[in-house]
């Protein structure tokens, strides 16, 4: 009894050890020609197998990075990008560099006003999509701006920064179709941007208004 229960427990060992590509001694039960065979079998099975775990464990490499789109443009400072879309749709990414959200300030009013300049001159073009490259839209005036600004009097203030925007609003109704494509929020100057276009599309976590009207402030640009 004592010989027949080694005997199956020598055999259970040697299938379970297989299934797991470990090479088990079974001398008494197998010739050595088998078991050399049995041996080998179990060893190129137990590489593959590790192969195989090391190929599921190791990351996957990283897509290369998206050529850019044929056509695009992108200004200055590369704070926005124009790429043609079918249709004769342009679409202007807004992607203020140094800033973590996108603000009504000198870089905007010096290269916003000439990019929609050409668009317009463009026939082409047959309609201008804004939309955001950051989490918000527009989330108002760059405050650093207009203090630099406002230290050189009302006159300063309503000259280089109010008329100057109201002038670029004024142009932009006046043109070709725009829709404001609305992403987070676009307060302030960013919601008089977007009332500035013909149409406004927004997503749900949209959030609109001129919260400066709590303070006393009335809309400036607009």
């Amino acid at each position: 009894i004592r010989s027949k229960s080694s005997s199956v427990a020598a055999g259970a060992v040697a299938r379970a050890a297989s299934t797991r590509g470990l090479a088990v001694s079974a001398s008494k039960t197998l010739p050595r020609a088998a078991f050399a065979a049995k041996n080998a079998a179990q060893r190129a099975h137990g590489a593959a197998t590790r192969r195989s775990f090391a190929a599921e464990a190791a990351p996957a490499k990283a897509a290369a990075p998206a050529a850019s789109a044929p056509g695009a443009i992108t200004s200055p400072s590369g704070s926005f990008k124009v790429e043609m879309k079918p249709g004769g749709v342009a679409m202007v990414t807004m992607d203020l560099k140094g800033k973590p959200m996108n603000v009504l300030g000198v870089t905007f009013l010096e290269e916003m006003p000439s990019i929609v300049e050409s668009l317009e001159k463009d026939a082409a073009v047959k309609v201008i999509v804004f939309i955001s490259g950051k989490k918000d839209f527009i989330a108002g005036a760059d405050i650093p701006m207009f203090a630099e600004v406002a230290v050189r009097g009302k006159e300063a203030v309503k000259v280089e920064v109010c008329q100057r925007a109201q002038g670029f609003f004024n142009a932009m109704e006046a043109g070709k179709p725009k829709i404001a494509a609305i992403s987070g929020a676009a307060l302030g100057g960013g919601c008089e941007f977007a009332l500035a276009c013909h149409y406004r599309v927004a997503a749900v976590n949209a959030s609109i208004g001129t919260p400066e009207v709590q303070l006393g402030l009335l809309p400036r640009a607009g």
